[in-house]
């Protein structure tokens, strides 16, 4: 069984009743890292706030299944997804210095998760607090403990907010785009501390971002998105050897070491009707079917799923 499946999810705007997650499907096993892939504005995070029961006030879940560990948590109470986030599922956003409290000391942010959730406190709170930023790479962690967010680097930031996430032991890390705003260097030492957590505790990880070269090292399966659907789903080797949907080639035809292929954007005048392929209108190779109907997330050989007339 997976640890987390989510089956045909949907989440519309309740202003204007848009599809902003159309059917999203798929699932993540026990230790592994799952890739989330796609431009700004695709439905990654939006994903992952639904995981957590996190999605802001003007958006809903309208349909769908989210099983985490066994259990559905859409039908779980505030509550009781309470104890979940932070404990078992944990979260990391894109910018910690806007994420971690600007008034408390980093250990005194950490100590208090650990009583929330686990009831620790005094020398106990304080050393595991300790053990766990010397083991996120944090030199000094007894000093560290006592500097303020702005008082720490980018790099050092993120690796605190890493700490905060694996604190609890939970079984499920969801990185969102963490290392968009470090530098290349912080950016692999991010990857590798990640990398390294994944193998040594057994951490799942949903790891999101719109930068290819930070999958190809991290992730062992990588989904697609394109306008709040997955449009095509492998193993990481896969998808970077032999992309097939038409959107994940132009991704990757300005991926560094690939043969270089003309984008195409709006090749087509003619638009696709409501119920048709979104991705019709800046396909290269659109077919006449695509104008009116939707194309399904079908599997073209093992474990590789896409959303395609070309292979239906």
């Amino acid at each position: 069984m997976p640890l987390l499946k989510v089956q045909d999810l949907f989440v519309t705007s309740t202003e204007n009743s848009t599809y902003l997650l159309k059917g999203i499907s798929f699932s993540l096993n026990h230790g592994e890292i799952l890739g989330v892939l796609g431009e700004s504005g695709s439905g990654k995070s939006l994903t992952a706030l639904s995981v957590l029961g996190l999605l802001p006030a003007n958006l809903k879940i309208t349909s769908g299944e989210i099983i985490f560990d066994g259990k559905e948590l859409l039908s779980l109470s505030f509550q009781e997804l309470q104890k979940i986030r932070g404990k078992k599922i944990s979260i990391i956003f894109q910018d910690p210095l806007s994420t971690l409290n600007p008034v408390l000391t980093v250990g005194d942010q950490l100590k208090e998760i650990l009583y929330y959730h686990l009831g620790l406190k005094g020398p106990s709170a304080q050393d595991l607090v300790i053990k766990t930023l010397r083991e996120v790479g944090i030199p000094d962690p007894e000093l560290r403990l006592k500097n303020y967010p702005h008082e720490l680097s980018g790099g050092l930031r993120q690796r605190v907010m890493i700490a905060m996430s694996i604190l609890c032991s939970p079984k499920l890390l969801i990185a969102d785009e963490p290392t968009t705003a470090l530098d290349l260097t912080i950016q692999m030492q991010i990857i590798e501390l990640l990398r390294r957590l994944n193998s040594k505790l057994g951490l799942s990880i949903l790891f999101i971002t719109h930068d290819l070269g930070v999958l190809r090292w991290l992730a062992h399966r990588i989904l697609v998105y394109y306008q709040g659907q997955i449009v095509e789903a492998a193993p990481t080797e896969k998808i970077f050897t032999k992309p097939c949907h038409p959107y994940t080639q132009l991704l990757f035809s300005s991926y560094p070491g690939r043969e270089k292929s003309p984008v195409v954007v709006q090749k087509h005048e003619e638009k696709p009707s409501k119920e048709g392929c979104e991705f019709w209108s800046r396909c290269a190779v659109a077919c006449e079917r695509g104008l009116k109907e939707k194309p399904s997330l079908i599997e073209i050989d093992h474990d590789h799923l896409i959303r395609c007339f070309l292979y239906d």
